[in-house]
């Protein structure tokens, strides 16, 4: 019996702590995963996209070899959708 009295405190923690911060977080990402498309395909609708590519047809080639080297075609994208999560997790009472 002395043996189960030390164990119960620690599966206690171990419930408490790393099961129950597994499953929101879990739960969180998995949101997010689902909210973070759904978000952005509402904000591409506001962007317009003929504008952007107005803009995007003004750059001269030399300025889209820097960018194409520094791999902005696949680091914008993943800065924003970064803020956005952020965002999003910053705004729930549960993980704030």
């Amino acid at each position: 019996m002395q043996m189960f009295a030390f164990f119960i405190p620690m599966l206690q923690w171990l419930f408490r702590a790393v099961l129950i911060k597994f499953v929101v977080l879990t739960v969180v990402m998995i949101g997010l995963g689902i909210a973070v498309p759904i978000i952005a395909g509402y904000i591409a609708k506001f962007a317009g996209v003929q504008s952007l590519t107005d803009i995007f047809s003004a750059i001269p080639p030399g300025v889209w070899w820097w960018l194409s080297i520094f791999r902005l075609d696949f680091g914008m994208p993943l800065l924003i959708s970064a803020s956005v999560a952020s965002f999003v997790i910053r705004r729930l009472p549960v993980v704030g």
